[in-house]
């Protein structure tokens, strides 16, 4: 839907740009030009209008089908250009003659913000085109502004959720209410210490940001530098969190989303640092609560510790016992400690298993093959070539009322 259909003919009537040009300065009267152009609007759309066609034109005119190029010729629309960019090609769209105006009607909404040249030739007039008289060219600028709203897009979440971090945190996911804009997020966010310092460098800064599709998740990477141990910038530098030490993470509000607006607010997001995690993840730990036949009662898993949020949402899924997936939807609770699984239809008597892919992690990288700083020189280091790790299950029998 447009924009402009939230818009008011009243409104429009404030927007409209109408301009009287004349000719050339010394031109006869009888050689002035004195159309007008508008903008107006029709069926709840945006459309230019060239006002105060005399009588015999609009007569001819009536007979040129709808697609006539000399449309064109008389009545150009194009989006406007800076000066030194090439001319962009005149709009397509719908013209027509209404009670002395020749109305253009653009196969695609005009938008708010952008501006588009209008030109007139007076000259490719019918009646005009019979003479040879020269009649000046009218040429002006009309714009549809940009409507004003409040500042409404919002950091929904941050995760991980908890507010004790490894020492070793690999990563940081961002999520927002709508589409956020590209290009700009390592100008947006921080990291202060308590003493509210911004921390040099912390992050990993991509020239191709990681977003989802859908430009709400931002994946936020602490620079390996800081993490990886053997490194040479971790012996130099150090990690960028340290253990008992309390930081903050700080999203500017002048973060602008997919519209230009501006975040709502600022948001803040405070953890201490807990020591490193640098254990692999260890599938038998995993604690299996059934379901009951004959419900929708979701299949909980329950974990050591936290997972990764957005790598648990799509790498574990759970199948029949005919291998097909069983189609529901998944939750986490408990601080990404506990993911649970509602299927669609009530859980059969049947045997079930429940698998989770072998690259899953913890948020420092940590996953079930092995972990972040797995030295493969190491015989004693844990190693999985397995693609995927599975456990059978069966739903238990419905309470029975006493």
């Amino acid at each position: 839907m447009s924009i402009l259909r939230t818009c008011s003919c009243a409104a429009i009537a404030c927007l409209a740009i109408v301009m009287a040009v004349a000719g050339e300065p010394d031109a006869p009267p009888s050689e002035k030009n004195a159309h007008h152009i508008a903008l107006a609007m029709h069926d709840g759309e945006a459309v230019i209008e060239l006002r105060d066609v005399d009588a015999a034109n609009l007569a001819e005119l009536k007979a040129w089908p709808a697609d006539d190029p000399r449309w064109r010729a008389l009545f150009a629309v194009r989006v406007a250009a800076e000066k030194s960019q090439p001319e962009p090609p005149v709009l397509w769209g719908r013209y027509s003659t209404v009670e002395g105006q020749i109305r253009f009607e653009p196969r695609f909404p005009l938008q708010a913000g952008l501006a588009y040249q209008v030109a007139f030739h007076p000259d490719k007039l019918p009646v005009a085109a019979k003479t040879a008289k020269k009649l000046a060219a009218m040429t002006t600028t009309v714009s549809i502004p940009r409507l004003a709203r409040g500042a409404e897009t919002q950091v929904t979440a941050v995760y991980p959720t908890s507010s004790v971090l490894p020492e070793n945190l690999l990563r940081f996911y961002l999520h927002f209410s709508a589409p956020m804009s590209l290009g700009e997020a390592y100008d947006h966010v921080k990291l202060i210490d308590s003493n509210g310092k911004a921390l040099e460098m912390p992050f990993l800064e991509l020239a191709e940001e990681l977003w989802d599709p859908e430009h709400q998740r931002f994946t936020l990477l602490i620079h390996p530098g800081h993490i990886k141990r053997g490194l040479r910038s971790r012996e130099e530098a150090g990690t960028a969190l340290v253990e008992g030490r309390e930081y903050t993470l700080v999203i500017a509000k002048a973060w602008a989303d997919a519209k230009g607006e501006p975040l709502a607010k600022d948001f803040r997001k405070t953890f201490k640092v807990g020591p490193e995690e640098k254990r692999a993840l260890e599938f038998d730990s995993w604690k299996v609560a059934a379901p009951a036949v004959g419900t929708r009662e979701p299949l909980e898993l329950r974990f050591p510790k936290p997972l990764d949020q957005a790598l648990l949402e799509r790498m574990i899924r759970v199948s029949d016992g005919r291998g097909e997936r069983v189609a529901g939807a998944v939750a986490l609770a408990n601080k990404e400690t506990r993911w649970s699984f509602t299927p669609e239809i009530p859980w059969a008597a049947a045997e079930y298993v429940v698998s989770a892919e072998t690259a899953l992690e913890d948020p420092c990288g940590n996953n079930l093959q092995r972990a972040f700083d797995f030295n493969t020189l190491d015989p004693l280091a844990k190693s999985n070539s397995a693609a995927l790790m599975s456990r059978r299950f069966t739903p238990r029998a419905p309470a029975t009322a006493p």
